[in-house]
């Protein structure tokens, strides 16, 4: 029995083993995390591609004139439609606050600082609920990080963490 199963197993070993080689992210874009040189939690987005469409007539035959410069036959023309890349898909990595330091006094400090700059017109409730992360977004959004998830710069801007000293110092 073994030997028989030992020369199927070495036959098939590159095809079962196949599955255990990692794959190579397509399309060039890096879909894993960055190294971290120390502990940092971080999120992503996923920016998609954008294309412009635009549709010009392009002449196909020009018009036919007579020796006296009158029209005989019209020109012809045809819908020619191009597509460009506007911006290329973009994966986007960013360091966002520790599950560990985000609690409901973080969560109402943003709702409050959020409020006062006229981003959020809910009721305070220290929770991250909808109309939270609609105002969050939109602030982020404005200054260059189009995502609900809260972002550690969002918090250093709005002063609802302590800013590491070198950060501060390095800016």
């Amino acid at each position: 029995m073994h030997r028989v199963a030992a020369p199927i197993i070495i036959a098939l070993s590159p095809i079962l083993f196949s599955a255990c080689v990692l794959s190579t992210p397509t399309l060039g874009v890096n879909i894993y995390a960055p190294e971290l040189e120390k502990e940092v939690c971080r999120a992503k987005i996923s920016q998609p591609a954008i294309y412009e469409t635009v549709t010009e007539k392009k002449l196909i035959t020009p018009p036919k004139l007579s020796p006296s410069g009158r029209q005989i036959a019209p020109a012809t023309y045809q819908n020619q439609t191009i597509y460009r890349v506007i911006r290329e898909r973009a994966i986007r990595w960013f360091d966002t606050p520790c599950k560990d330091e985000i609690n409901a006094d973080l969560i109402a400090s943003l709702q409050r600082a959020l409020a006062a700059r006229g981003y959020f017109n809910g009721k305070l409730t220290a929770i991250m609920d909808h109309d939270t992360k609609v105002a969050l977004r939109r602030y982020q959004s404005e200054n260059g990080l189009d995502s609900a998830i809260l972002a550690r710069q969002t918090t250093n801007t709005l002063g609802l963490l302590p800013v590491p000293r070198q950060t501060v110092e390095g800016s």
